[in-house]
């Protein structure tokens, strides 16, 4: 109060006045400056002054916290893509490299002893003319005459055509062994069609098989077991 009323009845010195102007300046200088970062803030950042943290709590536990759990989601996408796209791709190859199997009478004979249509289907099946055999297969099927081979090489021209229709193949296969088809090669190609469908439980069921009792193809069916 006494500087005050010193400054509003004119008592003070030169040296006084000079140091209050000081003062009041530089305190009309610091609100300005508190105004413009306050702006600043809220324009730029959407940071009100009041909404502002507090000095004890940081945001860079959350960030962290935050970049840890994005870090553990891509391990995780990492993983289960890496292992799918494993066995499908062993699949696709194996499904490349499979062999003329089931019933060989055809090739064997030629066309003598069996019909014309058989014949010419099973041909087509051996040149990997799969889209040529399809229908002449799908004849023999639709005749009295058709045999369990009929179906097992049916459902190989679904599953090793360019556009492979695996869906297909496995009530194919399913009939073949049903009729008493080649056992352990509809064992074979029936997991590939299964992995190829993406029904695992069957595949692990028809794979685990091959490899208990040594059969066809056993040690291919342990090395898929290991991919999924």
């Amino acid at each position: 109060m006494n500087h005050l009323a010193k400054y509003i009845e004119g008592n003070f010195s030169e040296g006084e006045l000079e140091q209050i102007s000081e003062h009041l300046i530089n305190a009309k200088l610091d609100r300005d400056r508190r105004r413009e970062w306050a702006t600043e803030l809220e324009t730029h950042y959407g940071v009100h002054p009041d909404q502002a943290p507090s000095p004890r709590r940081t945001w860079l536990p959350y960030a962290l916290v935050a970049a840890l759990l994005l870090l553990g989601a891509l391990l995780c996408y990492y993983w289960l893509t890496s292992s799918s796209s494993s066995y499908q791709l062993a699949t696709d190859q194996h499904i490349r490299e499979l062999s003329i199997m089931g019933d060989q009478s055809v090739l064997r004979k030629g066309p003598q002893g069996i019909s014309e249509l058989r014949s010419e289907a099973s041909l087509h099946y051996a040149r990997r003319q799969y889209e040529q055999g399809i229908p002449l297969f799908e004849q023999l099927l639709a005749s009295p005459a058709s045999q369990a081979s009929d179906y097992f090489y049916l459902a190989l021209c679904h599953l090793q055509k360019t556009n492979a229709e695996a869906a297909k193949t496995i009530p194919l296969l399913l009939q073949a062994r049903a009729l008493g088809g080649p056992a352990e090669e509809t064992a074979w190609v029936l997991s590939l069609a299964y992995l190829k469908t993406g029904a695992l439980p069957e595949a692990r069921q028809e794979l685990q098989g091959i490899v208990d009792r040594k059969g066809y193809k056993a040690r291919e069916a342990e090395a898929l077991l290991r991919l999924f």
